[in-house]
């Protein structure tokens, strides 16, 4: 599957609905084309399994979607293992026409759009500092743990001794899971959603795969403290 900022299917779509706005289809995608063409153009980034969109609400922005002659949308790039810089999206038509982000069938000819708050000197110098390692290097975890990829969709490859602990091991990880979500609930989902996960057997390895939506690497590190509680684990890897 391409990599792209952001996804237009219909799930990946409903994400943006707890903050009120709601995506066309079509200005979905208007939407993500763009915003990987301007961060290509401006900034020679590229979307990839370490940089992407997120949609945390920023903190000083009352709402994420603003409607008017220029309409604007806020929300965040991503690069892990940490950074996080705020952005809004922007456009207008040259005609006068209030495009919203939920019409369809609209012409696109008839649109200008643009990017406020990129900085390419700043991520290319985080870039630069972060590409030999990841963000669990000071976490002192018991067992063997490999980084090969880091993205919104994962694959927890879980090795064991024995399979005598499998059920145990994907019960804790659901656990972690509900109480992150309920913790959420009670922030009003300040932190964020996983979106689902599922667990198959591979002999003596678990393969925990999880999208962890909106959670990102504050859940993805929960769940590698709940594996340490088990001295069954020998080595995670992680990938997608």
């Amino acid at each position: 599957m391409q990599i792209k900022f952001w996804y237009c299917n219909d799930e990946f779509r409903k994400i943006w609905n707890k903050y009120d706005v709601y995506f066309s289809e079509q200005f979905c995608n208007y939407f993500s084309d763009n915003v990987e063409r301007i961060f290509l153009l401006q900034a020679n980034i590229k979307p990839s399994n370490k940089i992407g969109l997120s949609v945390f609400k920023p903190y000083e922005i009352e709402k994420m979607y603003e409607i008017g002659e220029v309409s604007k949308i806020h929300t965040a790039i991503s690069i892990l293992p940490e950074y996080i810089g705020n952005i809004t999206f922007c456009w207008k038509s040259k005609s006068g026409r209030i495009i919203k982000t939920t019409d369809e069938d609209f012409d696109e000819a008839d649109l200008e759009c643009w990017i406020e708050g990129l900085n390419a000197s700043e991520y290319w110098a985080y870039i630069g500092g972060e590409k030999n390692s990841h963000p669990f290097t000071k976490m002192k975890l018991p067992y063997v743990l490999k980084v090969y990829n880091l993205y919104i969709q994962m694959c927890i490859k879980i090795c064991c001794n024995t399979t005598n602990y499998h059920e145990r091991i994907t019960n804790a990880l659901s656990t972690a899971i509900e109480k992150f979500n309920l913790k959420s609930d009670a922030l009003n989902g300040e932190i964020g959603y996983p979106h689902n996960a599922n667990a198959s057997i591979n002999g003596t390895t678990v393969n925990y795969n999880i999208d962890l939506g909106s959670a990102g690497l504050p859940l993805l590190k929960k769940l590698l403290k709940v594996l340490a509680k088990f001295d069954d684990v020998t080595e995670v890897s992680l990938d997608f």
